[in-house]
């Protein structure tokens, strides 16, 4: 059984890049199913499957894949997993926190917990063109490249007090910022700034800081998987080993042991910052 693997590609139209945080291509060759629950990476996605050796699993039920061209919701629910059986590759395209809002002009949050249609964005085009490829890597990636800088021009502009919000968020991750203390700052009331908040990003000020602080978290369990569980709650900012082992499981639904063991590749290599 080989490991996934996720190959970042650049953007090469920089005006693409207050939009659309990565652009990579996943991987994956296995004997036998292997399932792996879905992590929160904080991103609406599109993605085009060209290997179909993926099934979607919500609730323990089958979701039929009928198509190749998805758009790729917030998850924010346990319960959701895909299975890799044989060759798997799939070019995955993630937006910046308000990037998916700004060019498609869609409340976010209705695309949470599900793969979306492209029709649900008037993105048939891009649908056609990707199907009438020739699946090669570099092709899909210029077409989707070439689509998505069609939307510039049309796009919305900012919301300067959620683009604020997100930047005081990324301040000190490890540190715990109460949503009350971030509305103030912006000079916004907290009820309009989640309203808006969650229509642009998709989910809550406060679960997209809770998912941004566990993205950076298993980034630093990456990059110490030799250390003992009590040295690397401390470096996670948690006061001790059960605190941190019960807040993990919380969000990931599986031990930091098993994580770190590699039985999650697919969602260490999401995660990474």
């Amino acid at each position: 059984m080989s490991h996934p693997t996720v190959t970042p590609f650049p953007i090469i139209n920089s005006r693409l890049r207050p939009f659309i945080k990565r652009i990579c291509l996943v991987e994956n060759t296995l004997a036998s199913p292997l399932t792996q629950q879905v992590p929160p990476i904080g991103a609406i996605g599109l993605t085009f499957i060209l290997k179909k050796g993926i099934e979607l699993y919500i609730d323990g039920q089958n979701i039929p894949l009928n198509k190749r061209s998805y758009i790729i919701g917030h998850v924010t629910r346990e319960g959701i997993s895909v299975i890799h059986e044989g060759e798997v590759a799939q070019m995955v395209i993630d937006f910046t926190p308000t990037g998916f809002y700004r060019m498609f002009k869609k409340n976010c949050r209705t695309f949470n917990n599900r793969l979306g249609d492209f029709s649900e964005i008037d993105a048939k085009p891009l649908e056609v063109a990707l199907e009438n490829s020739s699946y090669d890597h570099k092709e899909i990636h210029k077409i989707f490249e070439d689509y998505l800088s069609s939307k510039i021009e049309s796009a919305l502009p900012e919301v300067p007090f959620v683009e604020e919000a997100l930047a005081l968020m990324h301040q000190n991750l490890l540190e715990n910022h109460r949503i009350e203390d971030i509305s103030n700052k912006v000079g916004i009331g907290q009820r309009h700034l989640s309203r808006m908040f969650t229509k642009t990003v998709g989910i809550s000020p406060k679960k997209f800081f809770r998912t941004l602080q566990w993205n950076h978290i298993m980034t630093i369990i990456s990059m110490n998987q030799k250390d003992s569980m009590t040295k690397l709650a401390l470096a996670c900012g948690f006061y001790d080993q059960p605190s941190f082992t019960n807040e993990f499981k919380r969000f990931m639904q599986i031990p930091p042991r098993k994580f770190i063991n590699g039985r999650l590749q697919l969602a260490q290599l999401m995660l990474k910052e």
